[in-house]
């Protein structure tokens, strides 16, 4: 009997189960079968231990399927696959801190996995240790440049629309900070932070009054304490600067009232440009009087340039967003 060939068919059993719900039963006992005859062969394969606790898990055996995963960890800790099937396992039941402690775990066994440090901070994040996940996002880019993932987006989209405003020209002169611009930046005078830099509520380490302009673009509703966040950003533009943010507007985004987002789970608020409306969406121009009372709002409007789609099962093209510029009096 081939080993190869037994565990060849046990992964197209679990691919069959995983993709065939009508099948699912059956192909998850035919691959479960599969590997037991190939582990009883060879019992310390970690590839098998870690397909058979990914079948237990699909089969509802969670007990079961983490004492597999743990043990295939223990048996091979240099490979990366058993290290991530046993956190994403502990993190689909909610056991987050044990799946912490697995990712740190994983870290020493692989340092020079940019992708272990990745999958680090993506946890550190849902626990709200920011800073944790900060410092291991910047080792993982370290380790591995193109984990950052550069893309255009809203601030790319807004451009032809700013130009032709003269955006640029009014607001974006001098030197300028891209609040998590995630690689679109907004102007060639701006500097980028970014989550690797540290936490975007606090800019710690960000003199106060630095920048000529601040800027973020679809930022605050990823961020726990938006009050913080745009004190902070205020707090580092000049006198007679600028703060520009830039966030999704509900009806036009997210096209539902309450969360979780229909396209970025990680969206802790809405945004609407006037209300506040309980229990998750904030108005913008309220948030702004409540934690910026002497700034001046030049202007807050509804960005929809290119905006067709309204259907909500379906994501929306063009622009989807609330503008708003302050100005800090001099």
């Amino acid at each position: 009997m081939d080993p190869q060939s037994v565990f060849a068919g046990a992964i197209e059993k679990f691919r069959e189960a995983d993709l065939l719900e009508n099948l699912r039963l059956q192909a998850l006992t035919d691959a479960e079968r599969q590997c037991d005859v190939l582990l009883r062969s060879n019992p310390t394969l970690p590839a098998g231990l870690s397909l058979l606790g990914a079948i237990y898990f699909k089969q509802g055996k969670y007990e079961t399927a983490l004492s597999k995963l743990r043990f295939a960890v223990a048996v091979d800790n240099q490979n990366l696959d058993t290290h991530a099937e046993l956190i994403k396992a502990l993190s689909m039941l909610g056991r987050r801190q044990e799946a912490i402690a697995a990712a740190e775990e994983m870290v020493l066994c692989l340092p020079k996995s940019g992708l272990a440090y990745k999958y680090l901070s993506d946890l550190y994040k849902s626990v709200d240790r920011i800073k944790d996940a900060s410092l291991a996002f910047r080792r993982a880019l370290e380790l591995q440049p193109t984990l950052r993932q550069v893309r255009q987006a809203e601030t790319y989209k807004a451009r032809a629309r700013r130009q032709r405003d003269g955006f640029f020209d009014a607001y974006c002169q001098g030197r300028g900070l891209d609040i998590g611009h995630g690689g679109d930046i907004m102007a060639d005078n701006c500097v980028g932070w970014e989550f690797e830099d540290g936490d975007s509520e606090s800019l710690e380490g960000v003199a106060d009054e630095a920048y000529d302009f601040v800027y973020s673009s679809h930022n605050l509703e990823h961020l726990v304490t938006v009050d913080k966040a745009l004190g902070n950003w205020w707090r580092v533009v000049k006198p007679g600067g600028y703060l520009i943010v830039f966030v999704p507007h509900r009806d036009l985004y997210e096209k539902r009232t309450t969360l979780p987002s229909r396209w970025a789970p990680d969206h802790r608020h809405f945004f609407l440009p006037d209300r506040d409306e309980a229990p998750d969406t904030i108005g913008l121009q309220p948030l702004i009087e409540r934690v910026l009372p002497d700034a001046e709002l030049v202007y807050i409007k509804v960005c929809d340039e290119g905006h067709t789609i309204t259907d909500p099962t379906v994501h929306s093209d063009g622009e989807y967003s609330i503008e708003a510029v302050l100005r800090k009096r001099g």
